[in-house]
């Protein structure tokens, strides 16, 4: 009987030690909260959010609880639906502490500016991938700070031009939202210095049938430039690489973008924005946030997150050789010769062939020189019982 109450008191000790060991972990974990503009799930996003989990999960010092908000902006715009997340973030966060708030593109952090001291109170606010023109007319208090991306139209139209030279025509392409009409107005004005010489078409706010039908025929020495699609001119949604894939495959013309997320999706390539490194960048400002720095002494972080861009298989189809691509461009998507793939297990196999080959050499050399030596001591031998026997004789 003794031994069984011993037994159940340690097993409640061991209970209630686990209890407060979690408990402890979980008051020291940093609540930071991940608020994205778009719905889920999208590749841009995805793409920040492992940016993002690298920096913050370098921190040898603090552990991070996350939350993660999709807002869906891009499709739901309305007021009601605003306030009704609005109600929803104030119940849903009412009891959490959060610790830092992470607003990934140009709808979170409006979101956060118009309500955050209401729903989360002197809490730092990071902002990333929101495009340096929108930053620049951006008002925010000294609790706020983050990274700007350059949707670097003028870079992606040059080095379309450099690598197609007997260009005519460009054709822009988009959809028919707000954000959409946002960056057309960009473009245009950005591509004026180039009209000129080249013929600049505009094919934006169309339903997505009719603009397939007219990328699909394009006249000769023509290239796309594809901005942003979320909305067509019919008012069908799409994420941004389902309608970029469609337009690709469609067109009988390359087609460029400065939008790294799209790669892979049929698009040449360009000077393209990195998703991954504006996530990286958004949680290294974290960090130093969580560590005791106030935002207001960390300016906010610009350039620095394009890289030139290309696939390889749209090289292919377009004719493009790699030595014309601007130095230090990441290709991507390439198939690997069979050197390429197996060259270091080629070069240990050669190493491992030449090895063998010299033990053998070796062995046969020793092999031969037994053999000389084995016929000399045979040849003496024979010759001293040829002289024994010649002295026995006598």
């Amino acid at each position: 009987m003794k031994l069984l109450i011993k037994i159940i008191l340690f097993v409640l000790l061991t209970l209630l030690l686990n209890t407060f060991a979690f408990a402890s972990d979980s008051v020291g974990l940093k609540k930071v909260l991940m608020l994205y503009s778009n719905k889920n799930p999208m590749s841009y996003s995805d793409l920040v959010d492992q940016g993002i989990h690298l920096a913050l999960e370098s921190s040898e010092i603090d552990k991070f609880e996350y939350y993660i908000e999709y807002m869906d902006k891009t499709r739901f715009s309305d007021k009601l639906y605003a306030q009704s997340q609005l109600d929803f973030y104030r119940q849903k966060y009412s009891g959490i502490k959060i610790d830092l708030i992470i607003a990934v593109s140009i709808h979170a952090i409006d979101f956060i500016l118009m309500y955050g001291d209401e729903i989360f109170p002197g809490v730092p606010v990071v902002f990333c991938s929101v495009g340096k023109r929108r930053v620049e007319n951006l008002s925010y208090g000294p609790n706020v700070t983050g990274s700007s991306v350059e949707n670097d139209f003028v870079g992606t139209l040059d080095v379309a031009l450099q690598l197609h030279p007997d260009t005519r025509r460009v054709v822009v392409v988009g959809g028919a939202g707000n954000i959409e009409r946002y960056w057309e107005t960009v473009a245009r004005k950005e591509f004026r210095g180039y009209e000129d010489e080249i013929e600049f078409i505009y094919l934006t706010g169309l339903p997505m049938n009719n603009l397939l039908e007219k990328v699909a025929n394009q006249p000769a020495h023509t290239i796309i430039i594809y901005s942003f699609f979320l909305v067509d001119g019919a008012g069908r949604s799409f994420d941004g690489n389902e309608a970029v894939s469609l337009i690709s495959r469609a067109s009988n013309a390359p087609v460029y973008s400065q939008i790294g997320s799209y790669m892979g999706q049929g698009v040449v390539g360009g000077n393209m924005t990195n998703s991954e490194l504006q996530g990286e960048v958004a949680g290294e400002i974290g960090l130093r946030i969580l560590s005791g720095e106030k935002p207001s002494d960390i300016p906010v972080s610009s350039g620095g997150t394009n890289t030139y861009m290309f696939d390889w298989r749209q090289l292919k189809r377009w004719g493009i050789s790699e030595s014309d691509l601007p130095p230090g461009s990441n290709v991507r998507y390439k198939d690997l010769s069979v050197w390429e793939t197996y060259k270091w297990l080629i070069i240990g196999a050669f190493i491992l062939f030449l090895i063998e080959a010299l033990l053998i050499v070796v062995l046969l050399l020793n092999r031969s020189k037994r053999r000389q030596a084995e016929e000399s001591l045979q040849i003496a031998n024979d010759e001293l019982k040829k002289r024994v026997g010649e002295l026995s004789s006598a």
